[in-house]
């Protein structure tokens, strides 16, 4: 605390010693003045004498109320205690209270003297408790030691200030981050007693520069650990970091730091690296360099750097590519050779499976031939087996000719234009005799709006459409087998054609179906022994249907059945394709009697106006009892309840024509039909040509 006594003595003396000062030399003036003018107007000294005691007189009095003025001011002093008061008594609500830096005064005996509100909320302590706090006990026991020295510097007056960082425990025990600026204060002798610090939190500060600074090292430690070499430059092309993998790929056993990248670049490549910095950024660049005596690839990207204050103008990025452009050569000569391998192997493929298709063709017809001979029960016998056994060589050959011009890239698909309605009815009466050897009901269902002129590959087609509905036969021991067929225009001149087909077979694991498309793979080893098959007709099947924009899929349940869909891209037909007309009986009026009303719709298509065509699942006795209803002819689906209605409704003639709807043949059925009176008997499912001709059979009568 100062020395309030001593601080009011000295006050009021000078407040004397300089009027008694002014006073004295003005009076001394004024004397010497008045004796030099007056002594050149001849003016006797004695006057003089009169004249200064006038002036003492009033200076004397002036001196005296400024003496009393002054002994006022010194009284308005507080009188000296016994214990002196801290400076916070004489410093209330200053603009040190209000600064948002810390003050703080203490003594030499590191006692405070005063602190500010901020000193207080910076460090949590009390104003009173910080009084009772020496000042040093504020300081981490780290830097204690150092700050001493610094405060002595000041004590000592070896300095007038010190600026430090430092390190402040809180009242709490926390420690913050500080800057501290302290100043020595002399007193009136001169002498060195009280020391004024301002402390700014840099807590914040300190902080980020350690966050950046980890930053960095992580960033340098990438740098050094890094396979591409990484150069920094600045705009003069200087080299300012670079790091190990940098310096191996020059060969420099040096660091390159300080270098220019055109003495570290070789003059061939300086060309390549000006080009490449006019390039957009990110975009890269092979140069070759000679390194170790061998000629080295890299791979470089040139960036321009745009951070504000920075020497760093461009980063380059080197990657040694030698390997991966030698592992890609000879991965190229891998893969020609493996090519042509494979071509050879598919040329070899289909050459001898064309050479082994002729003989077999003539092995296969002449077994046919044989078996039109008298030829004895045992002898017919294996005849038939012969016959079958070369059809199946035959497909086989077949399978393994296409899966090479497909693996070979020498299969082309030949657009021709055709009725995709004949189409599917040729193809499912090549498997007619095959579907009527078991309980199974083959129906197909056309979608709405199916376009039935279209352009294509009908050949490949017909290969799917016999592969996927022989599969399900295959599979299918009872039940059904349903397609459905949606063929779409897209856009002006394409058309989807999306086909279904859906058994109620065997089904297949679900975790055999995606083994299902690849070759020589089935389900599993027993399928092949109990079906039979190479493995390879799904696989062409998916061939063909990707050469034709398209795509197959499955979906099954083991022992509930299977579902195959594909759909492929085709053309719009520029030819269209006159419809098959059906000839008209009578008054074109028909009756078709089938339960299934898959199978009704399949033979309505067949049938255009003038044709007047009454569905009905079951003969009915009413509609037979009206005239004007009474049909030109009737297609009736073979079952035991039909042929008995039939029977109990037309016992005598006159009857209308009536052709029986059937799945199979069997011997004697024509004998049957005979004695029910019915004309005849068709296969289904129906085909339009096998239609017309009994429609002109029956006209012929």
């Amino acid at each position: 605390m100062p020395d309030l006594a001593a601080l009011r003595q000295h006050r009021s003396h000078n407040l004397m010693k300089l009027p008694l000062r002014i006073i004295v030399g003005m009076w001394l003036s004024c004397v010497l003045v008045l004796s030099v003018v007056l002594s050149h107007y001849g003016i006797v000294f004695e006057p003089i004498f009169d004249i200064t005691c006038i002036f003492s007189t009033c200076f004397g009095g002036w001196l005296a109320g400024f003496w009393l003025w002054q002994r006022r001011e010194a009284a308005s002093l507080p009188e000296p205690d016994a214990t002196l008061q801290p400076w916070n008594h004489y410093l209330p609500n200053t603009c040190l209270d209000e600064a948002q830096l810390a003050v703080a005064i203490h003594d030499l005996g590191h006692r405070c003297l005063y602190v500010n509100t901020c000193m207080v909320d910076l460090l949590g302590y009390e104003s009173s408790q910080l009084r009772r706090v020496k000042f040093m006990d504020i300081f981490h026991p780290d830097v204690r030691d150092l700050t001493l020295q610094s405060w002595l510097q000041l004590e000592q007056g070896q300095c007038a200030y010190v600026n430090f960082e430092t390190r402040l425990l809180k009242a709490n025990g926390s420690v913050i981050d500080a800057q501290i600026l302290a100043h020595s204060l002399r007193n009136i002798d001169g002498a060195i007693d009280t020391i004024v610090s301002f402390t700014l939190d840099i807590s914040d500060r300190r902080s980020m520069e350690r966050q950046a600074r980890a930053q960095q090292d992580v960033m340098m430690a990438v740098m050094q650990h890094a396979t591409e070499g990484l150069l920094l430059l600045d705009g003069l092309g200087r080299i300012i970091l670079a790091n190990p993998a940098a310096s191996s790929l020059f060969s420099q056993e040096t660091s390159l730091q300080g270098q220019s990248w055109q003495d570290v670049f070789q003059a061939e490549t300086l060309d390549e690296v000006l080009v490449l910095a006019e390039t957009p950024p990110r975009r890269p660049h092979t140069i070759k360099l000679k390194h170790r005596g061998l000629d080295t690839l890299l791979e470089m990207n040139l960036s321009r750097l745009e951070i504000p204050s920075s020497p760093c103008c461009w980063v380059m990025v080197l990657r040694d590519i030698s390997a991966t452009k030698s592992a890609e050569m000879q991965l190229r000569t891998a893969r020609d050779k493996a090519e042509m391998a494979l071509r050879s192997q598919a040329d070899f493929f289909a050459m001898i499976s064309h050479e082994i298709r002729t003989p077999m063709n003539g092995v296969i017809g002449t077994a046919q031939l044989l078996a039109q001979t008298p030829l004895q029960g045992e002898q017919r016998s294996y005849v038939h087996t012969l016959v079958n056994s070369g059809q199946q060589l035959l497909e086989l050959i077949n399978d393994i000719l296409d899966m090479s011009r497909l693996d070979a890239g020498k299969l082309e698909l030949e657009y021709l234009d055709f009725d995709l309605q004949k189409l599917l009815e040729e193809a499912l009466d090549l498997h007619q005799s095959r579907v009527a050897a078991k309980p199974v009901q083959l129906s197909v269902h056309w979608a709405p709006g199916t376009l039935f002129h279209v352009k294509g590959d009908i050949q490949r087609l017909r290969q799917i459409l016999m592969n996927l509905v022989g599969n399900a036969i295959k599979f299918t021991q009872q039940g059904s087998i349903h397609l459905d067929v949606a063929a779409r225009q897209q856009g002006s001149k394409q058309v989807k054609l999306s086909i279904t087909v859906e058994d109620t077979g065997i089904g297949i694991p679900e975790e055999h179906i995606q083994r299902l498309f690849v070759k020589f793979s089935q389900a599993d080893a027993s399928t092949s022994r109990r079906f039979g098959g190479t493995g390879l007709g799904l696989a062409i099947c998916k061939a063909l249907v990707s050469l034709m924009e398209g795509d197959i899929w499955v979906r099954s349940v083991e022992g509930q059945g299977t579902v195959f869909g594909f759909y492929v891209m085709l053309e719009l037909s520029t030819q269209p394709i006159t419809p098959l007309l059906m000839p008209l009986l009578g008054t074109g009026r028909m009756w078709l009697v089938d339960e299934l009303a898959g199978h009704r719709e399949q033979v309505r298509l067949l049938f255009s106006s003038p044709w007047r065509v009454t569905e009905m699942r079951h003969l009915s006795s009413g509609y037979a009892e009206q005239e004007d209803t009474q049909p030109d002819l009737i297609l009736l689906d073979d079952s035991p309840s039909n042929r008995q209605q039939w029977a109990a409704l037309w016992p005598m003639p006159p009857r209308p024509a009536c052709l029986l709807l059937t799945t199979t043949w069997s011997p004697g059925l024509e004998s049957e039909l005979l004695d029910l009176g019915l004309q005849g008997y068709l296969i289904k499912p129906l085909r339009a040509e096998q239609m017309q001709a009994a429609l002109q059979w029956l006209q012929e009568g």
